[in-house]
C-alpha cells in the first residue's frame, strides 16, 4: 500500500488511530519508534467508514471503557463544530471527521516531547555538513486509507499553520529570555542522547555549543525547527 518491504513498518492500531498521552501503550510504541529505531517518517493513517467514528457522532452511551476512548472523537468533533453541522450529508460528515481526527492525531504526535527532541536533536545534527541527517525527523504525515479500492491518500495539510498557533502551550524546546537554568537542563538531558555521548569530545562540544545557541534564541526564527 505504501510501497515498504515487510518488516520495514513498526505498527500500533486502535480504535479510530488515537493519539493520546495518557494511552502508556501508544506513547511507549512512539518513544521506541523515535529513541530507538530513530524513524524518520509517522504516518497517521485514518480509514474512511470508521466505526469509532461513527459511533462519536451518535448520541448514545456505549458504555464505560468504550465510551471514555470515543470522548477523544467527540473533542475533536466540537473542535471543529462549525464546519461538521455544515455538512447535512452525514456519511460526507462523518468522511469529514476521519479527516479531521487524521489531523488532531498528528498534530498529537508533534505535541509529545520524544518528538520534539528527537526534532531538535536532528535539526542540529543536519547542521553538520558531514551528518548523514539531512532534515528534522521524524516527519509525521496525515494518510486516508478508502476500504472500498485500497487506496491510501495523502492529506495535504500545512502543519506549520497549525503549530503556529499551539507553538505557545506546547513547544517544551524554546526558551523565551535568558533563563540560564533552564537552558541548561534541556542541554544536559539532549546532550545525554547516545548520538551526542558516543561522540568524540571536539564533536560533543561543538553539538553542546549548538543547542547552547538555539536554546538562548539566537535562532528563535528558524521555521525547520517549529515544532
Amino acid at each position: 500500500m505504501i510501497g515498504e518491504p515487510p518488516g520495514s513498518v513498526f505498527v500500533h492500531r486502535n480504535i479510530a488511530n488515537q493519539v493520546v498521552n495518557t494511552d502508556f501503550n501508544c506513547m511507549s510504541v512512539i518513544q521506541y519508534a523515535v529513541d530507538v529505531l530513530q524513524v524518520k517518517h509517522i504516518i497517521v493513517c485514518g480509514h474512511y467508514d470508521c466505526g469509532g467514528v461513527r459511533a462519536a457522532l451518535e448520541q448514545l452511551d456505549h458504555r464505560s471503557p468504550l465510551e471514555n476512548w470515543l470522548r477523544n472523537i467527540r473533542d475533536t468533533y466540537r473542535l471543529h463544530k462549525d464546519e461538521l453541522t455544515a455538512i447535512e450529508d452525514l456519511r460526507m460528515r462523518q468522511r469529514r471527521l476521519v479527516e479531521l481526527n487524521v489531523i488532531e492525531q498528528c498534530l498529537n504526535i508533534f505535541k509529545t516531547a520524544v518528538v520534539q527532541r528527537r526534532r531538535v536533536q536532528t535539526y542540529i545534527d543536519s547542521k553538520d555538513e558531514n551528518s548523514y541527517v539531512k532534515f528534522s525527523e521524524p516527519r509525521v504525515h496525515a494518510f486516508v486509507y478508502e476500504p472500498t479500492t485500497g487506496q491510501a491518500t495523502k492529506l495535504k495539510v500545512d502543519f506549520q499553520s497549525y503549530l503556529k498557533d499551539l507553538r505557545q502551550v506546547y513547544d517544551l524546546y524554546r526558551v523565551e529570555g535568558q533563563d540560564e537554568e533552564r537552558v541548561e537542563k534541556i542541554i544536559d538531558e539532549v546532550t545525554e542522547k547516545e548520538i551526542i555521548t558516543n561522540a568524540p569530545e571536539p564533536r560533543r562540544q561543538r553539538k553542546r555549543d549548538k543547542f547552547i545557541e538555539f536554546f538562548t534564541g539566537k535562532n528563535a526564527g528558524s521555521q525547520d525547527l517549529i515544532l
